[in-house]
């Protein structure tokens, strides 16, 4: 897994905090017996004042995915755990929404 998550980081650094954010969420989705892409939709869904989720898929297999996914309840202390977990990341990389680049630097601007 830690190769894995390696790779989806856009800086490949297995030392960064959202790299270590990332494999405590994953640890977390399978104490939940579900996986990462469910329990995202799953936890969206359960956000107060969320009525709906958009979703993306490549392939059949994930429209099913995310369609389960709506049927799916995120336990309680899993939910807790993806907030502890996600929380001091989005105060660190503030409200820039391109992640990867400072803020001067924002292709929103």
């Amino acid at each position: 897994m830690d190769n894995k998550l390696q790779r989806l980081s856009r800086r490949g650094s297995p030392e960064t905090e959202t790299t270590a954010a990332l494999k405590a969420i994953h640890d977390i989705c399978d104490a939940a017996g579900l996986p990462m892409g469910q329990a995202a939709l799953a936890w969206l869904l359960a956000q107060p004042g969320v009525a709906t989720v958009i979703t993306g898929a490549r392939n059949p297999a994930q429209i099913l995915a995310n369609a389960e996914a709506v049927s799916r309840k995120l336990p309680d202390d899993a939910r807790k755990a993806l907030a502890d977990v996600t929380e001091p990341r989005k105060v660190a990389l503030g409200h820039n929404p391109d992640l990867w680049q400072g803020q001067p630097n924002s292709r929103i601007r």
